[in-house]
């Protein structure tokens, strides 16, 4: 199995600190990113708009240039000798990063309230997808644009008695038919994703969030599209917009921050987005392998497999 890393770095001291570590490693791909509200999970946005340099792997990860004071090496250096021995294979999510605390109030007081909202309303747009932005070819059937006509003669002047138009009376019903089942199915699917998707505590949810994961391709799209409705949630709702903007008391007031956040303060922005492949996993029941940050307990790893809501 064929593994691609972003390690995401901002500024040439970042730099340095990664490139020493990791330049060796043919997996890994070093990436500046432009220093948004957002930090490191703005490049959700890179990934989205630049497929065709991932594309061709198999799994596809992110960590930071911290990595060292935040899940060392061996971690980085396992997971990847795992999924390239299919030692890994039955999971689609391998979490860098397992964490003590919750991904609500306990690891951030007030957060909890910016999550249930965005989630909140992300259940309301259940069925609303994004089309990935990859190089693709989709072969469709080539319609005639002309306009029917009835074929009308000496012969066939009565069109209820003409073969034409009853195949077409015959075709109009089938398809009528069709749509009402199809119609009965997505209400029935859209049902049970509702009652599926759905948060019944926080506190259930396995914390694994910081920007250090690896995913399967096919469960990086559909993050991605996932994450594309949530971010515009976050930036069009008129509510949550708004709350966001809010200070998240991470660090202290300072006009340092303007030109980042737009308020002298960091905001809930980074917080909850990089919170999202956790509760991702979580709604979507994607099978996870979680290894744990402590460096006492970094061989000590958590497994689950799907994830269950009851």
């Amino acid at each position: 199995m064929s593994v691609l890393i972003y390690v995401i770095y901002h500024d040439d001291i970042s730099y340095k600190i990664c490139y020493e570590h990791l330049n060796k490693y043919l997996w890994a791909r070093f990436l500046k990113i432009e220093t948004t509200k957002y930090c490191e999970s703005i490049v959700f946005d890179y990934l989205l708009n630049n497929t065709q340099e991932w594309i061709q792997y198999d799994y596809i990860g992110i960590i930071t240039y911290s990595f060292m004071q935040k899940i060392g090496i061996e971690i980085i250096l396992d997971a990847v000798k795992a999924i390239e021995s299919d030692e890994l294979s039955d999971y689609d999510l391998i979490a860098l990063r397992g964490l003590r605390y919750s991904i609500g109030n306990e690891s951030h007081r007030g957060i909890e309230k910016h999550l249930n909202a965005i989630i909140t309303e992300k259940q309301k747009r259940i069925n609303i997808k994004r089309p990935h932005k990859v190089s693709m070819t989709v072969s469709e059937h080539k319609r005639y644009r002309g306009t029917r006509r009835d074929i009308v003669n000496d012969d066939t002047k009565n069109l209820t008695n003409n073969p034409f138009k009853n195949k077409e009376n015959k075709e109009n019903k089938e398809n009528k038919e069709n749509k009402e089942n199809k119609e009965n199915k997505e209400n029935k699917e859209n049902k049970e994703n509702k009652e599926n998707n759905v948060i019944k505590d926080i506190k259930d949810i396995p914390p694994f969030y910081s920007n250090y994961w690896i995913a399967k391709k096919d469960t990086l799209y559909l993050f991605l599209d996932w994450i594309s409705i949530i971010k515009e949630i976050i930036e069009k709702h008129p509510t949550i917009s708004q709350s966001l903007n809010e200070n998240s008391h991470y660090k202290e007031t300072s006009d340092k921050w303007v030109s980042i956040f737009g308020v002298p303060w960091m905001t809930w922005h980074p917080f909850v987005m990089e919170r999202m492949i956790c509760i991702f996993a979580y709604l979507e029941k994607v099978p996870t392998y979680i290894y744990q940050s402590s460096y006492k307990l970094f061989n000590d790893k958590t497994k689950f497999a799907k994830l269950d809501l009851n």
